[in-house]
């Protein structure tokens, strides 16, 4: 029996044990399939995370706008990880607020929250924008201060969206269970702000610069546009044009301000049909923005109040968006450039400043323009007076009787004065009575009567008693006008003494209709060229009383001194011509008004000239064709033609650079010069030889030659000139003449390159 319990003991012992192994086995299995489970779920995270992030890197390269790239990015990340509320809210710096992204996920019943704007420092969304870390709130009821979207939210993780160093917004993820994100979380959640900002950043960087290129190709064009129109006018139509073109607009107008009224200069669409009309001022947009001086944007002029008005209701017809932009010079609005829409825009940023850059362009075109064509104006009316004085020096210079020169004198000035109707009265030898000495258009019955002496009170007594100018703005008006004198209806009367040697001559007159005043510029020049008339009429008395030998020796003698005077007093008012333009374009108004009085007192040192002799001025064909083309040239039609033999011999020639070819050209003209002028030479010779380190150039004449040394000792025949020009280039100028055996003047030039 003890066997038997023995037995039955140690069974028992036996199924102990194995029970217990079994346990310890079991207890080992579970622990084990507990740590495949998180080993999985682990793995399974991972891969999710590692999934999203993919997505997310995905949508960064193909997106092709901000926008679709972070409702991209909130839909692959929210539908993956956090259910709940979740999405993006970027950063307006120019405010200082967060704005809630269209595409952020949120209950239906709270879309409305999408408008929330949110400032920096408040809030948990405000304070990781404002300071740039992330933070994990496990309770928000706790906050101080939660002005978020929905008051169920109960845990909150919110990860700043950062560029650099800058913050450009957060990512938020929202939860209505308390305590639900882990630090895992927090790494994965700014994980993806890093790649979804980096992506942003660079799509507005792709952005921006595709608006700097689009608005570079506009500027360009309109630029080009303004460029090729040659009068402001001209500008008008292209401008309005090509901002319609490059902004899609679909109506455009150009008004400017003329005195106090705006008018439409041109347009496409509605404006079309109300081109050249003016409008008064008023309450409208197009004023408002003239007296501003800023420009108005309206995306739907029918629900604004600024839409309203004549003006803007003509301009807006059928049309629904409206940009007003001023035009300013650097005075004051000019006007405004006027684009439209058929349909609702809000005018972004970037079309805003655009347009104001093109309106500041066109301003400034507009003014460089206008100042052009006053400038060309001055100009034309200074050649004007110039040609006409020159005529009337023409004139005086004939062999001309008296009579005849006075009839063609004043033929010209009529010219110049752009009148009809004139008269020169001249004092007799007394110098008490006046007679008419020549008329033009004057009827018979004016010309007979004004033909014996006037007594006072006349206009000519007036002008030769008083010595002064006198305008009549209506002969009608005038009591002291003869009756013939308005026989043809209202006439304006100009009158000017005729003076020479401080002593009246008589009187220049000229009269037109009162449409046309006589400015301050027309009186000068009639004062001008009345003087012009009174040394006519001077020299005519002077050669009736001297002889007939003194008269031709004072001729020829002005008409040397002119012959050396006008070439440089003509090439003078080319350059500072030439200068005030540059100057205008650059607009240093100080120098273009000093070259324009320059121009002014070139143009009167050119009133006694004799004649014009073009050749003189530079030659354009030296930068055109070069030093051979031009010497021969000038050989044949001034030597050539005054019977000189000449011969222009080139050897080893090459080309030379500019200055270099001009500077040859002015030494060889001055030496041909002297030929023809001073050593009465029957032939002439030019050497001219070039090579990549050197140049020659000579001109022999075999005239009869000089006394060097006593012409330097003169300064004479421009030999200091010809030498400082070639010394200038480096070279050297010698100079070789005998009395009777002609002259060689040589230059030679090295490393002319």
């Amino acid at each position: 029996m003890s066997a038997a319990s023995d037995m039955q003991s140690d069974q028992a012992d036996k199924a102990a044990g194995a029970t217990a192994e079994f346990s310890r086995t079991n207890a080992n299995l579970q622990l084990e399939i507990a740590e495949r489970k998180r080993a999985e779920e682990t793995l399974r995270l991972r891969l999710l995370e590692l999934a999203v992030l993919h997505a997310v890197a995905t949508a960064g390269v193909e997106a092709t706008g901000e926008d679709e790239l972070i409702e991209r990015a909130t839909q692959v990340i929210g539908e993956a990880l956090y259910p709940d509320n979740f999405g993006v809210l970027l950063l307006d710096e120019a405010v200082g607020v967060l704005r809630v992204h269209p595409s952020f996920r949120i209950r239906e019943d709270r879309k409305q929250a999408r408008r929330m704007l949110i400032p920096l420092g408040r809030g948990i969304s405000g304070q990781v924008a404002a300071n740039g870390r992330p933070r994990r709130v496990s309770d928000v009821t706790r906050e101080d201060e939660y002005p978020e979207a929905d008051p169920q939210t109960r845990s909150k993780l919110c990860v700043p969206l950062k560029a650099g160093e800058r913050v450009i917004g957060v990512i938020s993820a929202e939860s209505v269970h308390p305590d639900v994100f882990s630090e895992a979380d927090e790494r994965l959640l700014t994980t993806c702000a890093e790649q979804l900002a980096t992506a942003i950043e660079k799509i507005r960087l792709f952005q921006a610069e595709a608006r700097s290129r689009r608005e570079l190709e506009a500027l360009v064009v309109i630029s080009s546009a303004l460029r090729q129109a040659r009068t402001s006018e001209a500008m008008f139509l292209p401008l309005v044009e090509k901002c319609i073109q490059v902004l899609g607009a679909d109506a455009g107008a150009l008004l400017l301000l003329k005195g106090r009224e705006l008018e439409l200069a041109a347009g496409r669409g509605p404006s079309e049909a109300l081109l050249g009309r003016q409008y008064p001022p008023g309450s409208d947009s197009p004023w408002i923005v003239v007296q501003t001086g800023e420009p108005l944007f309206i995306p739907d002029v029918g629900q604004s109040e600024l839409g309203q008005g004549d003006l803007c209701r003509a301009l807006m017809e059928r049309l629904t968006a409206a940009a007003f932009i001023p035009l300013k010079t650097a005075e004051a609005t000019v006007g405004l450039l006027h684009l439209a829409y058929r349909s609702r825009r809000e005018f972004p940023e970037e079309d805003r400043s655009l347009l104001t850059t093109i309106a500041e362009m066109a301003g400034n075109a507009l003014q460089r323009a206008s100042v052009m064509e006053t400038l060309e104006q001055r100009v034309a009316d200074r050649t004007r007076e110039l040609a006409a004085l020159y005529d009337v020096s023409a004139v005086a210079s004939e062999s001309l009787d008296l009579q005849t020169a006075l009839e063609r004198a004043l033929g010209r000035a009529l010219v110049a004065m752009q009148s009809a109707v004139g008269t020169i009265h001249l004092l007799d030898e007394t110098e008490e009575t006046l007679r008419l000495a020549a008329h033009q258009a004057i009827p018979p019955a004016a010309a007979a009567e004004t033909d014996f002496s006037m007594p006072p009170p006349s206009l000519t007594d007036w002008v030769v008693q008083h010595g002064e100018p006198l305008v009549i703005p209506d002969l009608a008006a005038e009591p002291q006008a003869p009756p013939a004198a308005t026989m043809a209806g209202p006439r304006a009367y100009a009158g000017v003494p005729m003076q020479a040697r401080r002593r009246v001559l008589g009187v220049l007159s000229v009269v037109r209709e009162t449409g046309r005043q006589f400015n301050v510029e027309e009186m000068a020049l009639l004062a001008s060229i009345a003087d012009q008339v009174a040394v006519l009429v001077e020299n005519a008395r002077l050669h009736q009383q001297a002889e007939q030998a003194a008269v031709m020796e004072e001729r020829a003698r002005l008409a040397r001194e002119l012959h050396d005077s006008v070439t440089q007093s003509l090439y003078s008012v080319t350059l500072l011509a030439d200068a005030t333009r540059d100057f205008t374009e650059a607009g240093e108004w100080e120098r273009v008004k000093h070259y324009l009085g320059r121009i002014s007192e070139t143009a009167r040192q050119a009133l006694k000239e004799m004649r014009l002799l073009l050749y003189e001025l530079r030659p354009p064909i030296i930068a055109q064709e070069g030093l051979l083309e031009a010497l021969s040239r000038r050989l044949d039609a001034v030597e050539g033609r005054a019977g000189v033999e000449v011969r222009l011999l080139a050897k080893e020639w090459v080309d030379l650079p500019a200055p270099v070819e001009e500077t040859l050209y002015r030494i060889a003209q001055e030496a041909l010069n002297n030929a023809l002028k001073h050593a009465e030479a029957t032939t002439v010779t030019v050497h001219l030889r070039a090579d990549a380190d050197s140049v020659d150039l000579e001109v022999v004449d075999n005239g009869k030659g000089f006394d060097l040394d006593s012409v330097r000792r003169r300064g004479g025949m421009g030999l200091l000139s010809m030498q400082q020009r070639a010394e200038k280039l480096g070279g050297k100028l010698m100079i070789l003449s005998t009395p009777g055996e002609g002259t060689s003047v040589k230059v030679q030039l090295a490393n002319v390159n």
